[in-house]
């Protein structure tokens, strides 16, 4: 795909820290969960957790995934599968929303 990272680039690019950032960043998870591929699961993972603050520990807990897993999957070191990337997608948006991340 490759798109995905485009994207969030371009709308992204300023002000991430507002309600209608968070609530566009989930949007787009959720319509963009077809095929995402290495690249721009790792652009999820750096903006979730670097520019929207996720807590690291509540993301940890929601993926059943460990501080160096969610670490390799942003630096783009490894990934899950596809159907896993699909579901972590879903899981941070779901996330983000439920705890309307500030």
């Amino acid at each position: 795909m490759g798109n995905l990272k485009e994207l969030l680039d371009q709308e992204f690019k300023e002000n991430l820290q507002n309600a209608t950032s968070r609530n566009r960043f989930c949007e787009i998870l959720k319509q963009n969960t077809a095929e995402v591929d290495n690249e721009d699961f790792s652009s999820v993972m750096r903006y979730a957790l670097q520019y929207f603050s996720l807590p690291e520990n509540d993301l940890c807990r929601e993926l059943s995934a460990s501080k160096p897993t969610l670490y390799r999957w942003m630096e783009g070191k490894s990934a899950p599968y596809q159907a896993g990337r699909q579901s972590v997608l879903q899981v941070i948006a779901n996330y983000m929303e439920k705890k309307d991340i500030k």
